[in-house]
């Protein structure tokens, strides 16, 4: 029995270094290593995991953009965008239609304008010329009953000449056939005959035939130049009753109506004009509301689609962001996990060869009677570690070894600190062991071997 113990111990110091003193060194980077070693394959399990997870995100991604990307809307999506569009089209249809009536009406406006502009003038011009035409007839007026007055007044004083002209002229004809008679009765009585009368020289009956002759000359002259006179005044009141019945008939009462009616018409057309102004004003203004509520309608369907494009391209760029990232991810994923494999692989063969070493001695694990993989890769590496470890604690149960340490273990590890930086493990002997060791110790010093081996 000790001669199996013995042959046990020496095969299993082949396998572990030659330092005894390390053993609590050994112990802490073995459990260190361990830990990291877990700590790692808890990583790459979730590396794994996430890999897994951006994959599947990136195929959703790549199929969301594949379905945005050729995206065609449903029937009922299809319908409304349909309705969109007409109503769209309606709306620019109505809003060109607007745009011509409002031109249109704006030239209407403008030839209403210049009407307006035009009839105001000609109103202010019928205005004056029919505040002059009053004032001139209220002129010819006066003169008209001044010129009556005149011919009135010319009337009579022609009547008196007429009457005083027939009067004289009575007296005149009495005074000539007085005078002839006298003539006669003075010619008769030259005669020899007569010699009852007295008798007047002959040459003052001369004188008096010259100055009768020369009176009755004056007379006629100045008889013919009252007629002349009498003449020129009816001619020149023949043309001021012409002129007058001229002036009545210009001056006419149903010219004044006339004109009265033309600036009651004016002035009507001017108001009805007006009116109807600020009726088309107020059309305009009602289609320049509507195109204006067009035009935001316009604008806001315009920004709605801006607004989603630019929603789309930034979700867009952010998904290619995202899965530049994971790519990114995936190739240091990728690399890590090679080189994880290239060290499991390192040890692997090793760990394998330390595992049949064991087995060979007639050492079994309890939990790891069958492995379905016997070689050693990233999926069952744990699993052979905890096997290796199982037949570790087996033969350590088997050796049955206790050791009993007295002194304080604070110097104790400050101790072998110092005697591992002096001594070098690989050079010492199987003989330099001084004491035998524990469990935790021999444990600690195969962990480190492989430590060393990997």
């Amino acid at each position: 029995m000790e001669d199996e113990q013995l042959k046990l111990i020496k095969d299993f110091q082949d396998l572990m270094p030659r330092d005894g003193l390390t053993s609590v060194k050994a112990k802490d980077e073995s459990e260190k290593f361990l830990f990291e070693y877990e700590l790692e394959c808890r990583k790459a399990e979730e590396l794994d995991e996430h890999i897994k997870n951006a994959k599947k995100e990136l195929l959703e991604t790549k199929r969301f953009l594949k379905d945005t990307l050729r995206w065609k809307p449903s029937g009922k999506n299809q319908q409304q965008i349909e309705n969109f569009e007409r109503k769209l089209n309606s709306i620019k249809v109505k809003c060109g239609k607007l745009r011509n009536e409002n031109e249109i009406l704006r030239e209407q406006i403008q030839v209403i304008r210049r009407n307006t502009s035009g009839a105001h003038r000609e109103l202010t011009t019928l205005t004056n010329s029919l505040y002059k035409i009053n004032n001139k007839t209220k002129e010819l007026q006066d003169f008209s009953t001044s010129n009556h007055e005149i011919s009135m007044a010319h009337k009579a004083r022609i009547d008196k000449m007429n009457s005083s002209f027939t009067t004289t002229r009575m007296n005149m004809n009495d005074r000539v056939s007085k005078l002839e008679d006298i003539y006669r009765k003075e010619s008769n009585s030259v005669t020899p005959t007569s010699f009852k009368r007295p008798r007047t020289p002959y040459s003052e009956l001369a004188e008096n035939m010259r100055a009768l002759k020369f009176m009755s000359r004056k007379w006629t002259e100045k008889i013919r130049e009252k007629e002349r006179n009498i003449m020129e005044y009816r001619e020149n009141m023949h043309e001021l009753e012409e002129t007058l019945d001229v002036m009545k008939n210009v001056v006419n009462t149903t010219v004044l109506n006339v004109a009265v009616k033309a600036f009651i018409d004016s002035c009507e057309h001017e108001k009805d004009l007006s009116s109807n102004f600020l009726r088309i004003s107020e059309k305009i203004d009602n289609f320049e509301r509507n195109i204006e509520k067009t035009r935001r309608m316009i604008c806001k369907v315009t920004k709605d689609t801006q607004s989603k494009e630019s929603k789309k391209l930034s979700y867009m760029s952010k998904i290619d962001k995202e899965v530049e990232k994971i790519d990114k991810e995936i190739s240091k994923y990728s690399i890590i996990k090679a080189e994880r494999e290239l060290n499991i692989e390192a040890i692997s063969q090793d760990v394998l060869s330390m595992i049949r070493n064991l087995e060979t001695l007639g050492i079994k694990a309890q939990s790891f009677q069958l492995i379905e993989d016997p070689s050693l890769n990233s999926t069952n590496v744990i699993a052979h570690l905890n096997k290796l470890e199982e037949l570790i604690e087996v033969l350590l149960a088997g050796l049955s070894i206790r050791k009993h340490l007295k002194r304080d273990a604070k110097e104790e590890k400050t101790e072998k600190k110092i005697q591992l930086n002096t001594i070098d493990i690989d050079d010492m002997p199987v003989d330099e062991l001084l004491y035998p060791m524990t469990v935790e110790e021999i444990r600690a010093q195969a962990i480190n071997f492989l430590n060393n081996v990997i």
